[in-house]
């Protein structure tokens, strides 16, 4: 960390004459706690005059730097990018943060670990299931990809508004514009394979039917924050009608889960220890959602985790 703040120092005090001469920036080095208490080091670039203060995190040019790229190079990207994202934020909609009509078509859901969160969760309102938390975002879309802020207790007491229409309301939007998907595994990894965007969602009417036995996939429609489908109201039910036998839910990120019906007689401790070793060996700290195996509680109607799939020093924890 100290390193990379160092070569944001280093940036931050370099990086002015890259930018017109008429384009009076200021740069400022801030650091961020994104999610599961990751700690990004990035540089906000404010041109005065102007309300828009775009932050460039600067993690991958530290690493690029230390694999040999001049920094000449890559001042004049940040600089780039930096004009990049000014002029997609320009054409987002003009938005006062404060007044609740003007942003409440943005409110979105997330789904995050609770425990490796609870610094970050004491600061905002939000909706325990078992242990992970679901939080409210403003989420709007730009040229390329999503902006998005997190939406804390200050920001919610200026809407006055009651939180359980904030969550109401943020879920509607997600269902109208990132709606449930369900794929076979071999589906998903094909259209990966081949750019393809075309999916065959299970959830839907006209394809709700037995499916074959295998691995799925549950998420959204982009993949982005897909995990938070498990809050949509329904879809847990529908996942349950089409494995009447039971399934486990496998977090695999905070982005998509998979859903393993039981048919396949793989124990829960087996899918625990597949959690832990891909949480570890492929999964960003940042993205990983939780290392514990989870199924539906059908008379509960929620998820609940499953002991057995837990490490067995952390059982306590689970059954208490």
């Amino acid at each position: 960390m100290n390193e990379t703040r160092m070569f944001a120092d280093e940036v931050a005090a370099g990086i002015v004459k890259y930018f017109p001469e008429d384009r009076q920036m200021q740069c400022r080095v801030v650091e961020t706690r994104k999610n599961n208490n990751v700690s990004r080091v990035g540089i906000s670039f404010h041109e005065q005059g102007s309300n828009i203060s775009p932050v460039i995190y600067m993690e991958p040019y530290h690493k690029a730097a230390a694999n040999g790229r001049p920094m000449d190079e890559l001042m004049r990207e940040i600089a780039e990018t930096v004009f990049r994202s000014r002029e997609q934020m320009q054409h987002v909609d003009p938005m006062d943060y404060g007044d609740y009509e003007s942003v409440k078509n943005y409110l979105s859901v997330t789904l995050v670990n609770g425990k490796d969160n609870r610094q970050m969760l004491s600061q905002m309102p939000y909706r325990q299931m078992e242990d992970l938390a679901l939080i409210l975002g403003l989420r709007f879309p730009m040229e390329e990809g999503t902006g998005s802020i997190k939406v804390n207790h200050e920001l919610a007491k200026q809407w006055e508004v009651d939180t359980d229409v904030l969550f109401e309301q943020a879920e509607r939007n997600a269902i109208k514009t990132e709606p449930a998907v369900l794929q076979k595994m071999e589906e998903v990894l094909s259209l990966l394979e081949t750019d393809g965007n075309k999916t065959n969602n299970l959830l839907d009417a006209e394809n709700f039917q037995t499916p074959e036995p295998g691995l799925y996939v549950l998420s959204n429609q982009s993949k982005v924050k897909g995990a938070a489908v498990l809050s949509y109201p329904g879809v847990l039910e529908k996942v349950d009608q089409l494995f009447p036998e039971g399934f486990y839910i496998l977090p695999s990120s905070v982005h998509e889960l998979l859903v393993i019906p039981k048919s396949l007689e793989i124990s829960p401790r087996e899918l625990g220890e597949m959690v832990r070793a891909i949480n570890r060996s492929e999964v960003a700290k940042e993205d990983q959602l939780s290392d514990r195996v989870y199924e539906y509680d059908r008379e509960a109607g929620k998820i609940r985790q499953v002991p057995e799939s837990v490490k067995q020093k952390d059982v306590k924890e689970v059954t208490r």
